[in-house]
């Protein structure tokens, strides 16, 4: 918003829009950043998740060997 006043009036209204824009742009780089790590989140969790899968791919298999291992013992 414009207004052309060189009273006090006009210099403080002039500091509210500078501090609004200030606000305005912080607000904006918040949001970007936030969206940022919720991606980031997102992705580390499927990474996670695939992680966890194998995991319990590997212990299966590895309980079945172990049951055959004794069966060949007995």
């Amino acid at each position: 918003m414009e207004y052309d006043s060189k009273n006090e009036i006009g210099k403080l209204y002039g500091s509210f829009n500078i501090l609004l824009t200030s606000i305005r742009t912080h607000q904006e780089e918040l949001y970007k950043f936030t969206q940022e790590l919720e991606r980031r989140v997102e992705e580390r969790t499927e990474e996670l998740l695939d992680s966890l899968e194998s995991l319990k791919k590997a212990q299966k298999q590895l309980v079945e060997s172990e049951k055959w291992h004794h069966l060949e013992h007995l």
